[in-house]
C-alpha cells in the first residue's frame, strides 16, 4: 500500500447520490483485501528482531523496500504499520532455498529478480498476470529466526560481557592507613547508550542486586547515566556472577553483552566488529559467536595497543547476528539505507488445497520483510464502485492534507448546499485514526451548516459525535452488506464488524443523529437486505440499495470467492450476467413493496446494468 501525503487544488467536486458536493479527504481503498500470509509468518522489526505477523500492531516500526527514482534500485527503510487485520483464504506454501519456507494466498505479491510476481497466476486469460515458477528467485535478507527467551544463562552472559568489557569491578585495599582493615568496593558501568545500562540495571536487579544511578563524566562537560555498587556483598555477588562458562545459553549472552561494551557495526557497513584490550575477552567472544556458526576474523584495531575481531558473511550474518544474540544497543542495527541485492530461488510452490486463517499489513512503504523475502501488501480490486485513478484501486491512499485549509470562509456558493463525505473513498478508513482530516474538515464546515451527509464502513465515525451534533442538517448513512460477520471479514476485512456499525447506528440515533443504511453491494442469494433492516429499522428511517457491480474486471475474483465459499451459486452468478436472467428486475420489486410495506424511505441505485 503506498500512501502519499498529496496537496489537492480543490477539495469540493460533484457527485452523484442526490448531493450537491463531495468531500473526499482520502483517495484509495483500504478495506478490501485478498494479499495475506500466515500469522506465524517472521516480520523483520526496524531493531533487527522479528514478531510475527499475527502480533504485529498499528505503529510498529518494521523495515520495508522502496524504489529510489533516481537509481532505480530498491533500498531497505523503516516504516510503519497503518493497519493490521486478518481473514482467511486458501494457503499456498513457498519453499525457497537456505531452509526459508512461508505459506501466503495465492495473490500475494513478491518482489523476485524479474519484478513484483504473485505466487499464482495464468499464461493467458482473465488471470493473467506475473507469477512465481520454480527457480524463480525472490529478493530478500535470508531465513530470520525468533528472538530466543532471556533465560538467566543468558543474563549471566550478558552481564559478564558488559561488565568485563566496559564496567569497573574492583577492589582498594588500604588497610593500615587509617584503620587495621579499610577495602573499599567499587562496581560501576557507565556508556553512551542507556539501553545497555537499563538492561544491566534489570538484569541485575533479577539476582537481588540493587545499584544505584548517578551522572558519570566520560569527558569535559560530558555526561551519562550510570549505575554503581560500594558494597562488599554486592561487589561479591557480581564477581560470582560473570565468572565465565561454556554454555550455548551463556555464550549468547556474552556476545550480546560484549557487543553493547565494545561493539560496532553501523551505517557505513554490514560489519559487526568487537574491539578490546584484554586478549582473554576477545578469545572468549570469539569462542561465544563461533558457537553459533558465525565465522570470525581477526581485523585492524582503530585504536593503539588494542585488538579487533569481526564477523564475516554481510548481510545476512549482520541481521543474524542481532536477531540471534539479541543485544540491547538496538541503534548499532542499521539497514536503511542499503541496497536489496540479495535473492532466494523458489525450490517448491504447493497447493495446500486448504483454507487458512491469514494476516495482512498496511505499512507506509507497501512493502515488509515477510520470513526475510521482500513482500508486497496490496490490495486487488475487488467490490469496486467507484475510481478516478489510473492506478489499480487499492494499490494507493492519497491523503490529502490541506484539505482542511480549502475549506473556504463565509461563501454563500456552499452555504446550506448537500455535501457528501464521500463517495470514492471512506473518510473514515484506518488512515484517519493518525491524520484526522476527516475531523479537520467537520470543524471547518461548522460554519458553512451545509446540509451534511457522512458515508462510511466504519464505527470511527462515533469519535466526530461531538461535532456532528453541531450540523443542522446532518445524515449519517452507514453501508452494510452482510450480518454474517465471517463473511464480511472475507470481503471487507479492514472494515468494522457488522456488529460495531449496527451499534454506532444506535449511538448517533441516541445522539439525536439522523441515521441510513447503505445497503451495498447486494450479492445475489447472499446478502439479506431484509434481515438487516429488521435488525436496524428501530433507529433507522431510510434506505439505500445498490446491487453487485458486475464490471467485467472483477468478476473474476467474485466468481473465485464463490467457489470457496458458495460454489452452488456459480452458476446463477453467469446467469445474471450474462442478461439471462431477470433478478435484478424482481429484487427491485421486492425492494420497493417491502419499502412501502413497512413505511420505510428506499433509494435504488441499481445503475449497473442486469
Amino acid at each position: 500500500m503506498k500512501i502519499r501525503e498529496v496537496k489537492a487544488k480543490s477539495i469540493f467536486s460533484k457527485t452523484g447520490l442526490g448531493s450537491d458536493f463531495v468531500i473526499n479527504p482520502y483517495v484509495g481503498c483500504m478495506h478490501g483485501c485478498i494479499y495475506c500470509l500466515d500469522g506465524r509468518t517472521m516480520i523483520l522489526m526496524y531493531d533487527g528482531t522479528t514478531k510475527l505477523l499475527r502480533d504485529l500492531k498499528v505503529g510498529d516500526k518494521i523495515y520495508g523496500v522502496r524504489k529510489n527514482k533516481n537509481t532505480g534500485y530498491y533500498y531497505y527503510e523503516v516504516t510503519e504499520v497503518l493497519a493490521h487485520w486478518k481473514t482467511i483464504k486458501p494457503a499456498i506454501k513457498i519453499i525457497a532455498e537456505e531452509g526459508i519456507e512461508i505459506v501466503c494466498s495465492p495473490n500475494h505479491r513478491w518482489f523476485s529478480t524479474r519484478g513484483w510476481k504473485y505466487t499464482l497466476g495464468k499464461m493467458s486469460g482473465l488471470s493473467r498476470r506475473p507469477y512465481l515458477t520454480i527457480n524463480n528467485a525472490i529478493h530478500g535478507i535470508g531465513k530470520l529466526i525468533m528472538v530466543p527467551r532471556e533465560s538467566d544463562l543468558y543474563i549471566r552472559g550478558y552481564l559478564s560481557g558488559i561488565i568485563q568489557g566496559d564496567g569497573l569491578l574492583k577492589s582498594y585495599d588500604y588497610s593500615g592507613r587509617r584503620r587495621n582493615e579499610d577495602v573499599q568496593y567499587q562496581f560501576r558501568l557507565a556508556l553512551n547508550d542507556k539501553d545497555a545500562v537499563i538492561r544491566a540495571h534489570n538484569y541485575l536487579n533479577k539476582f537481588g542486586i540493587k545499584t544505584n544511578w548517578f551522572k558519570f563524566e566520560i569527558s569535559d562537560n560530558v555526561r551519562v547515566d550510570a549505575i554503581r555498587i560500594n558494597s562488599k556483598e554486592g561487589y561479591q555477588k557480581i564477581k560470582k556472577l560473570i565468572e565465565f562458562t561454556s554454555e550455548p545459553e551463556y555464550f549468547r549472552g556474552f556476545a550480546a553483552g560484549i557487543f553493547d561494551a565494545e561493539g560496532t557495526g553501523g551505517s557505513d557497513s554490514s560489519t559487526i566488529r568487537i574491539f578490546n584490550t584484554n586478549e582473554r575477552l576477545l578469545e572468549f567472544a570469539r569462542k561465544s559467536l563461533e558457537n553459533f556458526g558465525f565465522r570470525i576474523v581477526d581485523d585492524k584495531p582503530s585504536k593503539i595497543n588494542c585488538r579487533a575481531i569481526r564477523i564475516c558473511g554481510g548481510l545476512e550474518e549482520y541481521i543474524r547476528f542481532f536477531q540471534t544474540m539479541n543485544p540491547a544497543i538496538k541503534r548499532r542495527m542499521v539497514l536503511a539505507g542499503k541496497q536489496v541485492k540479495r535473492s532466494f530461488k523458489v525450490k517448491e510452490i504447493i497447493n495446500l488445497h486448504k483454507t487458512r486463517e491469514m494476516y495482512d499489513i498496511t505499512t507506509g512503504t507497501g512493502t515488509f520483510i515477510a520470513n526475510g523475502l521482500v513482500s508486497h501488501n496490496c490490495y486487488a480490486r475487488f467490490m469496486k464502485k467507484y475510481t478516478g485513478h489510473t492506478e489499480e484501486w487499492g494499490r494507493f491512499v492519497d491523503v490529502k492534507i490541506n484539505a482542511p485549509d480549502l475549506i473556504p470562509k463565509n461563501i454563500d456558493k456552499y452555504k446550506g448546499k448537500s455535501i457528501l463525505m464521500s463517495s470514492v473513498t471512506d473518510a473514515y478508513h484506518p488512515i484517519e485514526i493518525k491524520y484526522k482530516i476527516t475531523r479537520k474538515i467537520l470543524e471547518k464546515l461548522i460554519p458553512l451548516q451545509p446540509d451534511l451527509n457522512i458515508l462510511t464502513k466504519s464505527d470511527l465515525v462515533l469519535r466526530d459525535v461531538d461535532l456532528l451534533k453541531k450540523f443542522k442538517n446532518c445524515l449519517v448513512t452507514i453501508s452494510l452488506a452482510f450480518l454474517d460477520e465471517k463473511l464480511t471479514k472475507q470481503i471487507e476485512p479492514l472494515a468494522s464488524p457488522p456488529e460495531k456499525r449496527i451499534n454506532a447506528l444506535k449511538e448517533l440515533h441516541r445522539a439525536g443523529i439522523k441515521t441510513a443504511v447503505f445497503i451495498s453491494p447486494i450479492f445475489p442469494e447472499i446478502s439479506d437486505w431484509q434481515g438487516i433492516i429488521n435488525r436496524t429499522k428501530d433507529f433507522v428511517k431510510e434506505y439505500w440499495f445498490e446491487n453487485l457491480n458486475p464490471y467485467f474486471a472483477i468478476r473474476e475474483n467474485i466468481i473465485k470467492f464463490l467457489k470457496i465459499n458458495k460454489p452452488e451459486l456459480v452458476k446463477k452468478y453467469n446467469e445474471i450476467w450474462s442478461g439471462k436472467s431477470n433478478y435484478w428486475d424482481e429484487e427491485e420489486r421486492k425492494i420497493r413493496n417491502f419499502c412501502r410495506d413497512n413505511k420505510l424511505i428506499g433509494k435504488i441505485y441499481f445503475h449497473h446494468g442486469k
